[in-house]
């Protein structure tokens, strides 16, 4: 099984149920990684497609950063 993520491919191999086996490529190794061409050619099409599902925003996202201190002006 080939799973996708922004920045890294991973693989899982099933061949020994006792002992799954995962390999990670690196966005920057991901080109190198040993992919079957024909599913190399099927990923590439699912992810070309313009309506393809996106990755959903965390439930919690990241408070914003406070504004910064406006400040005080001297009387004249």
């Amino acid at each position: 099984m080939w799973i996708t993520q922004e920045g890294l491919l991973r693989r899982f191999d099933f061949t020994d149920l006792a002992k799954v086996d995962e390999t990670r490529f690196e966005v920057d190794k991901s080109a190198a990684a040993p992919i079957p061409l024909d599913i190399r050619e099927a990923l590439r099409a699912a992810l070309a497609m313009p309506d393809a599902p996106k990755q959903q925003e965390p439930l919690n996202p990241k408070p914003a950063a406070p504004a910064p201190a406006t400040p005080k002006l001297e009387p004249q």
